[in-house]
Parts: C-alpha cells; sequence; structure tokens
C-alpha cells in the first residue's frame, strides 16, 4: 500500500509541474476547429523572445518534441522554446491537410486552407500574444514534414523529419 501511495505521489509532482494547455482554436481560413496544444517554458520571462516549435501531428509528436526540447535546453545550450502542436488524428484529418497535386506538386485547395491557417493565423496569433523570436521551426513525420511555411512574417523556415 505504502508503494502505491508512493507512485501516486510522483505522478501527481510530475503532472502538476508540466507547463502544457490546450485549447481549441477557431480558424476563419479552415472554417473548423483545431484541438492545439502549447508548452510554455516553466520560467518564462516576458523579456526574453522565445523559439517556435509549430508540431504537427501533435497527438503522436508533442510530447517528444517537447521532451526533447527541455533535454537540450538544459543540457545542450538550445534556448528554452515554445513548442505548439496541431492535433490532426481525427478522421485521417492529415491526409487532407497536407494533400497535394501528384501532377503540379502544388497543395490541394484544403492543403492551401491549412497552410495559410497556419502561416496567416496560428503564428501570428503566438507572435501577438506570446514573446516569440523571430526563428521558427515546424516538426512533422511522414506527410506532414512535407509540410513547409514559407514567406510568414518574421518567420525563418526549417523543417524537421522523423
Amino acid at each position: 500500500m505504502r508503494h502505491i501511495l508512493t507512485i501516486l505521489a510522483l505522478l501527481f509532482m510530475i503532472t502538476g509541474s508540466a507547463q502544457t494547455t490546450q485549447e481549441i482554436f477557431e480558424s476563419f481560413k479552415l472554417q473548423e476547429r483545431r484541438d492545439v496544444q502549447y508548452y510554455f517554458p516553466p520560467n518564462m520571462d516576458e523579456s526574453t523572445k522565445y523559439p517556435l516549435i509549430v508540431v504537427l501531428d501533435a497527438n503522436y509528436l508533442f510530447d517528444q518534441v517537447v521532451a526533447v526540447s527541455k533535454y537540450y535546453s538544459q543540457f545542450h545550450g538550445m534556448p528554452e522554446s515554445i513548442v505548439v502542436g496541431v492535433n490532426q488524428s481525427k478522421n485521417s484529418i492529415r491526409l487532407d491537410d497536407c494533400a497535394f497535386d501528384q501532377v503540379s506538386g502544388l497543395p490541394t485547395e484544403k492543403g492551401k486552407k491549412f497552410y495559410e491557417f497556419i502561416g496567416m493565423e496560428l503564428i501570428p496569433y503566438l507572435d501577438l500574444n506570446y514573446s516569440t523570436a523571430p526563428f521558427k521551426m515546424i516538426f512533422g513525420y511522414d506527410i506532414t514534414a512535407n509540410f513547409r511555411i514559407i514567406g510568414c512574417s518574421r518567420t525563418t523556415p526549417f523543417l524537421m523529419r522523423m
């Protein structure tokens, strides 16, 4: 019994110190709502600018990217970062979000709207409400790893593949 209480106390402490939040983001570009998760550094200071990491397929990758960000910022000199995850697991929505024409290689209509959602709604919202640095990164897996945001205001495009 004592071991169970110890384990429960440890789990409570681990989950209690998490700096993650989740909200539903209303997109005018997509004309739908999206589940978005946020991780903010524990000692976030308004006078410091934080790099922004946008995670597509966040339902699979968000926790891993947050863990890697925390590890590298603590032990390897990476600046603390704000991590934002866009969940795409419902109804195979990720395939629609990142779909492209096989002949031209250009995004389909839904893919173009998703591109605009990230570049013209989500990132500007974060820039306006939080102290973000000009460095932005998009993290994806499989089809979402082919996704790039270029031409966003104050955005340096960078893509990591898993």
